[in-house]
């Protein structure tokens, strides 16, 4: 009650990061939200929660049993929110999301480091969220709910197609030359992790067909506005599954 009554604004997010232990590891990063705050992200299409739900590494589950009892249906309360981003994300509002995130994490990550100060690893990080677009604006995957969340599988439901150029980028989304899938497939065998982990030089093949192929899948993720009415019944939708769960999990904590 104090951090309400409060004049400071409380924390609605907190982000550390871990470094790892063992030379070939990858750094931890831990985000967390407070949690109104991720069920307002959820209702707003956003796409990072989205993938946390999908993550196969559950560390801790606290109280999940009578978290569950709490809801007429059997479903844990995870899976719920994971169908329910089914029937409320829009398609191409996300894709427009992650394309941004892409393009960012490129300039940001890649463009803008001096030629042997790259971190290979943020090659993977930009192009799994490109391919996260394009399995997205596919329309062969219009029954398919939710996106792939790693780069191997996002890779697998790829069409393979010719290209009169190596970096004519023109084709639809869901297909891909074969000699840029293959580049990217040589970059992420397991036994090129190591390389992945550490700084290196600029990527000449990537770096041109990063920044071209996200200029062209910006004309296909422009997206209508929301309405108003649809707005209110996404937030209702959510408040079913937010509201019991708020007050189970909190009976859960005090009996602690």
């Amino acid at each position: 009650t104090d951090r309400y009554l409060s004049l400071k604004p409380f924390v609605k997010s907190f982000r550390a990061k871990f470094p790892s232990k063992c030379s070939n590891q990858p750094d931890v990063e831990v985000m967390l939200w407070e949690s109104q705050t991720a069920f307002q992200l959820l209702a707003n299409n956003n796409q990072t929660l989205l993938e946390a739900f999908q993550s196969p590494l559950v560390y801790r589950v606290f109280g999940m049993d009578k978290v569950r009892n709490h809801r007429l249906s059997t479903q844990s309360w995870d899976r719920q929110v994971l169908s329910l981003t089914g029937s409320t994300y829009d398609r191409k509002r996300l894709a427009h999301s992650a394309l941004n995130q892409g393009e960012t994490n490129y300039h940001r990550l890649i463009k803008g480091k001096s030629n042997s100060n790259v971190f290979q690893k943020n090659y993977i990080h930009v192009i799994r969220k490109v391919r996260v677009v394009e399995w997205l604006l596919d329309e062969t995957n219009t029954a398919v709910w939710p996106p792939p969340i790693f780069l191997p599988a996002l890779l697998r439901s790829l069409r393979e197609c010719t290209t009169n150029q190596d970096f004519e980028l023109s084709y639809p989304p869901g297909n891909i030359p074969s000699n840029i899938k293959q580049e990217i497939m040589d970059m992420i065998k397991p036994s090129n992790l190591p390389f992945l982990q550490s700084l290196g030089y600029h990527h000449s093949f990537l770096d041109s067909w990063i920044p071209s192929r996200i200029t062209f899948l910006k004309i296909s993720c422009k997206h209508k506005r929301v309405s108003k009415e649809r707005e209110a019944a996404i937030i209702s939708q959510w408040e079913e599954i937010m509201v019991p769960l708020l007050k189970a999990s909190s009976a859960f904590l005090l009996s602690m």
